[in-house]
């Protein structure tokens, strides 16, 4: 996806692709994410050149932005992206693959779960569990007792996805923390417990109705023997 001739963009599109050559990296990242808030689509192109950007504020940009406005055509450069120099360009990556890619492309996350920055293996942990977690159930359940909250808190939503207990078990035991650290723990992170605890509420129920039926079952009268 080359750049398109000048004069087939909106003006203020056509001043913001402009920027993007400009000497200072801080004007190429905010006309990076100046085009992210006005969704500007028909940019994701020159957005995704920006990938090679000398500047890692830059390349951060464009990846937060063509998590929004790329497609599957961005995949193959932002598992490229995954081994960054700059961890916030590799967390920022594996959050947007979480969000574009297929499942196949899950294993190319594997290796961030063991990154040294929290913020990297928090956005691989999400990203797994938005893409296919089942296999990688047991790497998840490591992360559970990471040092740090929003990792343990990514993994243990993962684990929850596939109704692994051990995701719901962390969940239960993170909940208490939340009111300490909200910016560390998600808004959702309440609605995940809620919503497993009704889940298990109901099977519980339905267990018991199952039981209760069987035991008013008539039991059938023995056909008396012949004397």
């Amino acid at each position: 996806m080359g750049r398109k001739a000048s004069g087939t963009h909106p003006p203020w599109l056509e001043a913001l692709l402009a920027d993007l050559q400009a000497q200072e990296a801080r004007a190429r990242s905010h006309a990076i994410l100046i085009m992210l808030k006005r969704q500007a689509v028909e940019a994701a192109g020159e957005v995704l050149g920006a990938l090679g950007d000398p500047d890692p504020w830059v390349r951060w940009s464009a990846v937060a932005a063509l998590r929004s406005i790329g497609g599957t055509e961005c995949v193959p450069a932002l598992t490229t992206a995954l081994s960054d120099d700059a961890w916030q360009v590799r967390g920022s990556a594996a959050a947007a693959l979480g969000r574009l890619a297929g499942p196949e492309t899950a294993a190319a996350l594997v290796p961030l779960l063991s990154d040294e920055e929290a913020g990297v293996r928090a956005g691989a942990a999400w990203a797994i569990g938005e893409l296919d977690p089942a296999p990688y159930a047991d790497l998840l359940a490591g992360l559970l007792a990471d040092e740090d909250l929003s990792v343990r808190y990514e993994a243990a939503a993962s684990l929850n996805h596939i109704l692994d207990r051990r995701g719901y078990v962390a969940l239960k035991q993170l909940l208490p923390l939340r009111a300490q650290h909200p910016f560390l723990i998600p808004g959702r992170f309440a609605k995940e417990v809620r919503r497993e605890l009704a889940r298990r509420w109901l099977r519980r129920r339905r267990s018991w109705r199952a039981r209760t039926a069987a035991l008013r079952r008539p039991v059938p009268r023995r056909a008396a023997s012949p004397s």
